[in-house]
């Protein structure tokens, strides 16, 4: 079981009647069918029913969900975030990103987010960690505007002297200690991009602030 911090919930207490005048945005699916089914992915097209009375149609993409590992260390030069190298064909380009993984899934269930987490670490970066290392830090939808993937972030703080080894070099071309403030600069630049990436680093500096 994930525990989540009590000062990171931030839970939104609605207004009872601002509740029912948002009750006429809920679309209501009234047909649906599978179009595609691959080994990751699920696309769903849905017939659902809008404000108005409206039909429309919905392609949603079904993903398993998957978690990211904002890893860390100190050293002379500051704060350091380990970032991995992969090449990503859907954008035909290499991307800098913590170490991350989709959730499996065996017999029908998924996989736990904290065991995930724990693997994927050994996998990308060579490091034995266990699961009370691990600290939650919460979790995004990625696009909810047309799939319902959720990454969950979680932080591990490790010492000067972790040897990072990547085992999975199938797909990790480079695992790189980057000091704090240059990942900031290389974020503002563009050369770090990828949403979890920024996501976890966010989380990151706002749960420090807190803390």
């Amino acid at each position: 079981m994930i525990t989540i911090s009590t000062r990171l919930l931030g839970v939104m207490r609605m207004n009872p009647i601002r509740d029912k005048e948002r009750e006429e945005y809920v679309e209501r699916t009234i047909n649906r069918k599978i179009a595609f089914q691959g080994k990751l992915l699920k696309l769903e097209v849905l017939e659902v029913r809008t404000r108005g009375e409206k039909i429309s149609t919905r392609e949603i993409v079904r993903h398993p969900g998957a978690v990211a590992i904002l890893i860390l260390r100190d050293s002379p030069r500051g704060e350091e975030v380990l970032l991995v190298e992969q090449y990503r064909k859907a954008i035909e380009s290499f991307t800098l990103e913590v170490p991350a993984g989709k959730l499996d899934i065996k017999d029908g269930r998924k996989e736990d987010p904290l065991d995930c987490a724990v693997r994927e670490i050994k996998e990308e970066t060579g490091l034995e960690v266990t699961p009370s290392q691990l600290e939650y830090l919460g979790k995004i939808y990625t696009t909810p505007g047309f799939t319902d993937e959720i990454i969950h972030i979680f932080r591990l703080k490790v010492n000067s002297q972790a040897e990072v080894n990547p085992i999975d070099l199938q797909e990790i071309s480079l695992a790189k200690w980057i000091p704090l403030s240059e990942l900031k600069e290389m974020i503002l630049k563009g050369i770090v991009n990828d949403a979890k990436t920024l996501a976890a680093l966010l989380y990151h500096l706002l749960s420090s602030e807190e803390g």
